[in-house]
């Protein structure tokens, strides 16, 4: 049949498509947040909480690699699970997601209850998936860029989070 798609262009369809997606609920969710009750102190924060969100974006303004269609679907997965595991953290979080180490309120259920940082995880996961169909080693450079913010990030949120919620201490000494 002329014109009909191959399912590897339904894969990458679908794999770039929820890539797309969920940059989009970062942004949704930034729209309604809740407001913050504490921020860390300096530019430094914020600088690596920016790059930390728009390096991740801008690997999608990369060019697409040829990928056959068994790394094409593993793209796919990796960022499938990355986006359906950032949907379950980020219903948990809900309106106190925030880019900036901010505090809004203190989420310790759900996802939380086995990690401090479970969102990180997953968008990690996601930021795999996404490098994986981008040019390599530019795509790869800017995952790794990514991962290492991520943790940048994580340290300074525990600060604000130590210094707006007395009971993160006794949380943070029983969550990995």
């Amino acid at each position: 049949m002329a014109g009909a798609a191959s399912p590897f262009i339904w894969v990458q369809f679908i794999s770039l498509g929820l890539a797309a997606l969920f940059d989009l609920l970062l942004v949704y969710l930034l729209v309604v947040r809740d407001r913050a009750v504490g921020r860390a102190h300096g530019v430094w924060p914020r600088v690596f909480g920016v790059l930390g969100i728009f390096m991740g974006v801008g690997i999608l303004q990369l060019p697409v690699a040829p990928l056959g269609l068994g790394m094409q679907i593993l793209a796919a997965v990796l960022i499938g699970l990355g986006s359906l595991g950032s949907v379950v953290v980020l219903w948990r979080l809900g309106k106190s997601f925030s880019i900036m180490p901010e505090a809004r309120k203190l989420v310790t259920g759900g996802p939380y209850a086995y990690a401090r940082h479970p969102l990180y995880s997953v968008e990690i996961i996601t930021i795999v998936g996404t490098a994986l169909q981008f040019a390599a080693p530019w795509s790869w450079i800017m995952a790794a860029i990514v991962a290492l913010l991520l943790c940048i990030r994580s340290h300074f949120e525990e600060q604000v989070l130590v210094e707006n919620f007395p009971e993160y201490a006794g949380y943070r000494m029983r969550t990995k």
